[in-house]
């Protein structure tokens, strides 16, 4: 980015006012004090508000930034014992995914009403219940193992996730999901 901002300016005979070199994932090249001093501008969006991967793909904490912005909360509508190995014959799921299923026995699950259509990746959703696991979804239902939990989920409870900026997009967009903007 620097090289090109340097050879642009060669080329017209002056220095430019505005080198923009980065978005969100150059924050912590900033918080690091390793940023080129001649990027003097950054398109900073999904980091404003849900600060979720920071800390957890760039290993970055900002002072200040909320990472409780976002909360996404689904009702428990099925919950019962099943076996973690699917009976019949496996193929491929409405997205054209293979599934890998280890054989874990007999386990607690819950269904929750939220799909992917609501949340594009539901493993891009982090329960707040550190013991939830996450099993994957189909369009319009997610399915979490929740045998190891402390918690005794009932049918009808409210499980409740942090979200990465996939989830955040996709549930902001879906009229399916009800907002609540909170001050």
């Amino acid at each position: 980015m620097c090289n090109a901002a340097e050879l642009i300016e060669n080329k017209i005979n002056r220095c430019l006012n505005i080198v923009s070199g980065g978005s969100t994932t150059t924050l912590p090249l900033i918080v690091k004090g390793v940023l080129p001093k001649k990027i003097n501008h950054l398109r900073l969006g999904e980091s404003i508000s849900n600060t979720q991967d920071l800390p957890m793909h760039w290993d970055c904490i900002i002072e200040g930034l909320d990472p409780n912005t976002f909360v996404l909360k689904a009702q428990i509508i099925e919950l019962n014992y099943k076996p973690t190995y699917p009976i019949g014959i496996l193929k491929f799921d409405s997205f054209g995914e293979a599934g890998y299923y280890e054989d874990n026995g007999i386990r607690k699950r819950a269904i929750i009403a939220l799909g992917n259509q609501d949340v594009g990746d539901c493993f891009k959703l982090i329960p707040l219940d550190n013991d939830i696991k996450i099993l994957g979804a189909s369009s319009d239902h997610t399915i979490l193992d929740i045998h190891d939990c402390k918690n005794k989920y009932k049918l009808g409870d409210i499980v409740e996730f942090h979200v990465l900026y996939e989830p955040m997009l996709f549930s902001s967009l879906s009229k399916y999901v009800h907002k609540k903007f909170i001050r």
